[in-house]
């Protein structure tokens, strides 16, 4: 038993981290243990019962045979309502149903919402879906209601004061966690979105708790800074499946979003090239950034890379960019120009009322003094926190004062 108990044991790197730089680790045990003996009976963590069915086979010769005590219900009637799964979100569906339980990864936007919701209908089982804030809970609460799944008053709800079961029941680990055993028999399918979060004690104290048959996890990538994955992987399981996010992105709808980068390393030393280095294509994210274009571009869709974000109508540069079509159009078809440039932007600014003469000019603002970034308020972590983009004017030279008395 002493070898099974020691082979369940994983070292917890960010405890090794912190010792390392010199840090207390008092809140971060030194190793965690997914396997437990109580009563002559070992406990391990869902996600590692096959490899305690390998280990007792390989390591001690002895066979195991499975007993499935999760909890299943009968079929509740769910149905998908008008949840129609797309081509590449449907293997992903089948995928999580045959498996009963592991992580769906896919990026933002891909629809991991739609296909883990069609699995659940797939397995009609009463859900609980695991959340951290409050947005979260209320994106579900919209698309079971927006796809015709339940009504608005039938989906259970779990935070604050608020405890209401339903077919399917959304809760935040804040509050389930404060008592998870009153909850844990009511459901026969787990979904925690955003399972990167799992491996925190909240987090893994409410998932172990629930016998569920289906426990599946959401993410857009479950590997952690602090490299406690491997905590998501033993109480929930491997990543099973993935969704292609390009398959989902060809066909964009364009929303204007006023957008200011702020890289602190810039302000401090002001390297023009270090800054411009640093505004490089996520390689893990976009491992193909032509082949990318050419599709979109074989899509009919056009692809616009700016340089400038503020262009001055008068300039030729503007000439040149509406001669391409390069602008985004409004529903009328006019150019759709902001009212302003862009909060803090270097460029030169044109008077509103005027911004469609042709005798107009641009001025470029006066020349102005900003506090350093060394007197800039500090976060927790100790990085900078740039304040409102208000600067003071730069004070008037002081008069040559004489040298010679006055008498």
């Amino acid at each position: 038993m002493d070898a099974v108990l020691k082979h369940f044991r994983r070292k917890n790197p960010q405890y090794g981290k912190l010792k390392r730089m010199g840090y207390a680790a008092n809140r971060e045990p030194r190793d965690y243990y997914l396997a437990e003996y109580d009563q002559g009976r070992v406990h391990v963590w869902r996600g590692e019962a096959r490899e305690l069915k390998r280990f007792l086979a390989d390591e001690c010769g002895i066979t195991v045979k499975w007993v499935d005590r999760r909890l299943a219900f009968k079929p509740i009637g769910l149905k998908l309502g008008s949840l129609q799964p797309r081509e590449n979100q449907q293997p992903a569906v089948d995928t999580l149903v045959a498996k009963h339980q592991g992580v769906l990864r896919g990026g933002t936007g891909t629809g991991k919402t739609e296909t883990l919701l069609a699995a659940a209908i797939a397995v009609n089982q009463p859900t609980l879906v695991i959340v951290w804030n409050k947005d979260l809970l209320l994106q579900w609460k919209s698309r079971v209601v927006k796809y015709g799944i339940l009504p608005a008053s039938k989906v259970g709800e779990i935070h604050g004061g608020k405890k209401k079961l339903g077919p399917i029941t959304i809760g935040m680990q804040q509050s389930l966690v404060k008592d998870p055993l009153s909850y844990a028999q009511h459901f026969g399918t787990l979904i925690f979105d955003e399972c990167q979060r799992a491996p925190a004690e909240t987090g893994m104290r409410v998932v172990n708790s629930f016998p569920a048959k289906y426990r599946w996890g959401a993410s857009a990538d479950e590997r952690r800074f602090d490299r406690k994955e491997f905590l998501c992987y033993a109480s929930i399981g491997e990543v099973v499946t993935t969704i292609d996010r390009q398959e989902t992105t060809l066909n964009p709808r364009i929303i204007l979003v006023p957008t200011v980068y702020e890289d602190i390393e810039y302000e401090e030393d002001r390297n023009y090239g270090a800054l411009m280095n640093r505004l490089v294509w996520d390689e893990e994210r976009f491992p193909d950034p032509a082949g990318n274009i050419a599709r979109l571009r074989e899509a009919g869709i056009k692809i616009c890379l700016w340089v400038q974000p503020w262009i001055p109508e008068q300039s030729e540069v503007f000439a040149e960019a509406a001669a391409h079509d390069a602008f985004v159009k409004r529903e009328d078809g006019s150019t759709a120009i902001p009212a302003s440039p862009p909060a803090g932007s270097a460029t030169s600014r044109r008077p509103a009322a005027t911004a469609r003469s042709p005798a107009a000019t641009t001025t470029r603002a006066p020349t102005a003094r900003c506090a350093s970034v060394s007197s800039w308020p500090r976060s927790r972590t100790g990085r900078a926190i740039r304040p409102p983009r208000t600067c003071r004017p730069a004070p008037a030279p002081t008069p040559a004062r004489s040298t010679r008395s006055v008498r």
